[in-house]
């Protein structure tokens, strides 16, 4: 039998790693639900300062779709 996903994601928090997602056009559905529960929880940093223009930001990662979530930072993401 497969691991549960709560078991998946008890190896990804011991892992220490950055992962910049913004910028990135999402897609802001069940396949991604993961990845935001993920960001929900505390898990990933989600805002992100350029250090090479610092007065630029702070970036914040969001949805591109579909169009009931684009624009919405995937911490604000609701699935019905």
């Amino acid at each position: 039998m497969g691991e549960s996903f709560a078991d998946q994601m008890s190896y990804w928090r011991k892992l220490h790693f950055e992962l910049y997602l913004h910028g990135n056009p999402l897609v802001c559905d069940d396949k991604l639900a993961w990845l935001i529960e993920f960001v929900k929880a505390g898990h990933v940093k989600e805002t992100f300062w350029d250090t090479s223009n610092p007065r630029e930001g702070p970036f914040i990662s969001t949805c591109a779709a579909p169009e009931k979530h684009a624009g919405v930072a995937l911490k604000n993401v609701k699935f019905d």
